[in-house]
């Protein structure tokens, strides 16, 4: 239970964060990391063990599908055989 109270907790920090950076205009990812280290160095924080079928399954489409509607159609055609080149042989 208490993984599941810390889990929540981040992720009311990272929409606060999320926020705030669209806000002050500083880019979301270094803001993320910055307090990411901040927090690692909190004693009192719980470690948190994730399984790494949860990343696969639940955070990684959400940032595919980010990164998938926000590209231009003129970067996905410039990087399309890269695109595929990465994408194919590692589905199969």
């Amino acid at each position: 239970m208490e993984n599941y109270t810390s889990i929540i907790f981040i992720l009311a920090i990272v929409i606060g964060l999320s926020t705030f950076a669209d806000k002050s205009k500083i880019p979301y990812p270094i803001l993320l990391v910055v307090v990411g280290i901040g927090i690692g160095f909190i004693p009192t924080m719980a470690e948190i063990e994730i399984n790494p079928e949860i990343i696969f399954l639940i955070f990684l489409p959400p940032l595919l599908y980010d990164a998938s509607f926000n590209i231009s159609p003129k970067h996905f055609k410039t990087n399309l055989s890269t695109i595929s080149t990465l994408a194919i042989p590692l589905v199969f």
